[in-house]
């Protein structure tokens, strides 16, 4: 069902509270009711449209995703050799972190975990930045670069910024 008007506002004012409330107190020590406070929302209007605080967490997570792609797709389209997209990439994803800060950090080393709500996101996201390097850089180069080798350097520069925090 689509959402407009007030449903929409009220569903991004609990996402931003959410946001503010769990990057102020951490993942585990905040409560359902610190996340309304931050919010401005009653419990009723929460649970319209979230089940859980890791249902809240789930929507942030895969909209950060979301926006993470479109970051990395933008960088790499500015940039014209093979070498360049790379850097790029990497460069977006690594700002994109910054920005993130430590709320970010945190959801990501949650998705690291095979039983996490947001495992299938982080893997379709890796999916989607590998493609998208990997669509760039051969489209400069004319020849394909093995995809496991930009797999493996997201997972690497991603487990530097979760255990570099």
């Amino acid at each position: 069902m689509a959402q407009t008007g007030g449903t929409t506002e009220t569903r991004a004012r609990i996402l931003a509270g959410g946001q503010e409330a769990l990057g102020a107190r951490g993942i585990q020590a905040t409560t359902v009711e610190d996340i309304l406070q931050a919010a401005g929302v009653s419990r009723r209007t929460f649970y319209q449209y979230f089940q859980s605080k890791e249902g809240l967490l789930q929507a942030l997570y895969e909209e950060a995703m979301d926006r993470l792609i479109l970051a990395v797709q933008g960088a790499v389209s500015e940039v014209e050799d093979g070498a360049g997209k790379i850097r790029a990439s990497i460069q977006a994803y690594l700002d994109f972190q910054l920005v993130g800060g430590a709320l970010l950090i945190q959801m990501q080393a949650d998705a690291i975990r095979h039983d996490s709500l947001v495992a299938e996101k982080r893997e379709q996201t890796l999916d989607g930045l590998v493609q998208i390097v990997g669509d760039n850089v051969q489209s400069v180069l004319q020849q394909d670069l093995d995809p496991l080798i930009y797999r493996a350097l997201l997972i690497g520069i991603e487990g530097l910024i979760i255990h570099g925090q």
